[in-house]
């Protein structure tokens, strides 16, 4: 048992040097109780997630009916940044985001999805005013003042000079421009859409670990279906209901489908039963 431990601890501290993440599993002796340590201290999946904005439909979410919709646009993986179709959309309607693919899903062995998502929404990817004035706007941090409050930025020169008033924000800073607005938003839906076909997880050959966490409250249909690799699934445990649509994980052949759907942890849980057909 002492050696057992003293292994343990070494590769506890081993995993927090390297910034690991990864799960240890012990079989107590005699027993088959297994009991899971997950160290979680990085997300390498992060900088590779993408997003979309999403609004309230007002309506709850059902077998083919989701509570949230997309808003019209299009995901910049480059600048992490998502430009509406319609600059006059009213940005207080964006209440939460859905996780869509991963922009590099070739180097991405463990998919954590974030709970939360810091979008920077664009309603212009060039603003008229800022190109009179020489400004530009493409950078996710805008040049027009930095983050700093002031400054003026030369977009023919791409010079930077500090002190001078922005003409678009007044120097009051970032979340003030009009072209431009980050927004803290929960990700409450893991969802295929066709516009983002070449990013997608599902029948990915390399992720093997799947993290969802509890502001997620549907996953579409197919969403991970045909990951041939995948044998850990892991909820989050939370207060609200999760719908989970047909063969949202199908064909996951090393994954063992749960004996219950208590398991997920979710009360009010809507499920198909062809959710995990084809699994293990």
């Amino acid at each position: 048992m002492k050696r057992v431990l003293i292994i343990l601890c070494l590769i506890l501290i081993v995993g927090i040097i390297l910034e690991a993440s990864f799960a240890i599993w012990i079989k107590s002796e005699n027993t088959n109780i297994y009991v899971a340590i997950d160290i979680e201290e990085s997300n390498a999946s992060a900088k590779y997630q993408m997003f979309v904005p999403l609004y309230s439909s007002q309506l709850g979410a059902n077998e083919e009916r989701s509570a949230y919709v997309k808003i019209a646009g299009r995901f910049d993986p480059q600048n992490d940044w998502y430009v509406l179709d319609d600059p006059n959309f009213n940005l207080n309607a964006i209440v939460a985001c859905g996780f869509v693919g991963l922009s590099d899903h070739l180097v991405v062995d463990r998919l954590k999805i974030l709970s939360e998502k810091e979008l920077c929404i664009v309603r212009e990817e060039y603003c008229n005013l800022c190109l009179e004035n020489n400004v530009n706007l493409r950078r996710v941090v805008c040049d027009v003042c930095g983050g700093k409050g002031r400054g003026e930025y030369d977009y023919q020169n791409d010079t930077w000079t500090d002190g001078l008033d922005c003409t678009q924000c007044g120097g009051t800073g970032l979340t003030s421009c009009s072209c431009c607005v980050f927004k803290t938003l929960p990700v409450t839906r893991a969802m295929v859409d066709v516009q983002y076909k070449d990013y997608y997880v599902k029948q990915s050959e390399i992720i093997n670990y799947i993290y969802i966490p509890a502001n997620i409250t549907e996953i579409d249909a197919g969403m991970f279906f045909n990951m041939t690799k995948l044998t850990s699934l892991v909820f989050e445990q939370g207060s609200k209901s999760l719908v989970m649509r047909s063969q949202c994980f199908g064909s996951c052949v090393l994954l063992k489908a749960p004996t219950s759907i208590a398991m997920v942890g979710r009360p009010g849980t809507y499920v198909l039963s062809d959710v995990f057909a084809g699994c293990a």
